[in-house]
This record gives C-alpha cells, structure tokens and sequence, in this order.
C-alpha cells in the first residue's frame, strides 16, 4: 500500500501546517519530538508492510473513521478550550507516542493519518 512521494501534497502540506502555525500557538519543544516520532514511525510503517498484507485495515478502515466521526459529532466542544492537564514532560512522551503510533499507522496504510492527528492532539 505505500506509495511514492508526492511533491505536490509535501507543498499542500507544508502550506497548511504555515497557515495553522500563523493563528495558533505553536508548542515546539512538544511537537518537534513527536513528529521526528512520526517520522521513525512511519519508517517503521513503511518497512512492516513490505512484510505483511493491510488488507485487515482496509476493511477495518470504514469502522474506526465512523468511530471518530461519531465520537466527534458527540463531542461537539472538543478543542474549543485548553487547559493544559499533564507535566511538559507527560504531554511531550504522549506526543511521542501519539507521533510513533500514527506516523507508523501513515507507513503501514495511510488514509486518514492527519484527522487522527488532530483528533488525539486535541484530545489528549
């Protein structure tokens, strides 16, 4: 299921994450770990699907999106306020693990990697 790189969703990418960066704080001590996390992930990914068939997550795919669909709809206040409820510490080593799970996720299969991104930032 791993494709080559696009230059043009890297440029799509790259744009968006400026604009978001431009009207929301940015915290870089957190998120500058979490995404070389992400970046070993999805390495790691990559390399776990040369070995194994995702046909398992193509047909499982549909029913996670639903769950965050349903859990969002529910949860309609969700990231409307912040207040910090872990150390710096705790939030980097979630941002870690949250940057590892779906950068291997991203490798392994792709679709959906950036919703759930926001989704558990915003979240955890």
């Amino acid at each position: 299921m791993a494709e080559s790189v696009n230059p043009a969703a890297i440029v799509i990418l790259g744009t968006s994450a400026l604009e978001t960066a431009r009207r929301v704080q940015m915290r870089w001590a957190v998120l500058l770990p979490a995404a070389g996390a992400a970046l070993v992930g999805s390495f790691i990914g990559a390399w776990v699907v040369t070995l194994i068939d995702p046909t398992f997550l193509r047909r499982l795919l549909p029913f996670i999106l639903l769950a965050v669909l349903l859990y969002t709809l529910a949860k309609k206040d969700l990231g409307r306020t912040h207040a910090p409820r872990h150390t710096p510490g705790r939030e980097t080593a979630l941002a870690c693990a949250i940057g590892a799970v779906i950068g291997w996720y991203d490798g392994f299969f792709g679709p959906g990697t950036g919703s759930f991104f926001i989704f558990l930032f915003v979240r955890l």
